[in-house]
């Protein structure tokens, strides 16, 4: 290599899983101080810094100075510079390290939906009945069916669904009128889920207007169970819009009303 030429990356593969290595971790930098700064916890954002200058910072260049000389991958880097030496179980036991980062983040991930589905089992409903069962939907069979119940290409980007069904069977029914308040319990567990999601900054959207028959011949819904609420989550693309669209609600005079209509 002449004197002034730069490494340069084999592919453009390795040029995404870089950039996606380079990501993991931001979380940290931005969440971290923030959550505890809100939690009477400022103080120790100065030991943060401390560590982030005194320890990551000479790490970091460490990382850069290691795969400018080497030109290799993190499992062959300290064989390269050190051959014949233990130098070798350094990278390795960099790229475990990656592994076991990956399944605390799956973990994580698996606690949020705990909490969002938490959220809803704990809803009220009439009588306390509960007429109603969620369907998590996140493999790749079940989003194609439940994307052809609903085929719209904004739809189709989100990662996972929630399928919230009303159990006719066990709802409670109003005597005087016949009214089943399978729906409105429904509602509401499933406003617990939008702001559930929301508290943990993931996007929601209720979605009614989809194929109920559809859906119940591909989730082999029983008889006496009806797909009420399409619940698509992910984290959105463009969080700003959400804080910078203005609501389209109606005047507070035109709903509310005193003492009678």
């Amino acid at each position: 290599m002449a004197k002034n030429d730069r490494a340069n990356f084999g592919s453009k593969l390795g040029v995404i899983l870089a950039s996606a290595g380079s990501a993991v971790g931001l979380g940290n930098i931005w969440r971290f101080p923030y959550e505890t700064g809100n939690h009477g916890g400022a103080a120790f954002i100065l030991i943060y810094l401390g560590c982030i200058f005194l320890l990551g910072l000479p790490i970091m260049i460490a990382e850069f100075l290691i795969g400018r000389r080497s030109r290799a991958n993190t499992a062959r880097a300290y064989q390269k510079l050190a051959p014949g030496t233990h130098w070798r179980w350094v990278g390795r036991m960099g790229v475990l390290a990656g592994f076991l980062i990956l399944s605390y983040y799956a973990v994580v991930a698996g606690w949020t939906l705990e909490y969002i589905l938490e959220a809803a089992r704990l809803a009220p409903s009439a009588v306390n009945f509960q007429p109603w069962f969620f369907v998590v939907i996140k493999g790749e069979e079940g989003c194609n069916h439940i994307r052809q119940c609903y085929d719209r290409e904004w739809f189709r980007s989100a990662p996972m669904y929630i399928l919230v069904c009303a159990d006719h069977r066990s709802s409670w029914v109003r005597k005087s009128d016949g009214k089943d308040h399978a729906d409105i319990d429904v509602a509401i567990a499933t406003e617990h889920i939008c702001l559930a999601a929301a508290e943990k900054e993931l996007g929601t959207c209720w979605v009614c207007n989809f194929d109920t028959d559809l859906c119940k011949q591909l989730f082999n819904l029983p008889s006496g169970v009806e797909p009420v609420v399409i619940v698509p989550i992910g984290y959105p693309k463009e969080p700003e819009v959400f804080v910078s669209t203005p609501k389209r609600r109606k005047a507070f005079n035109e709903i509310v009303k005193w003492e009678s209509f």
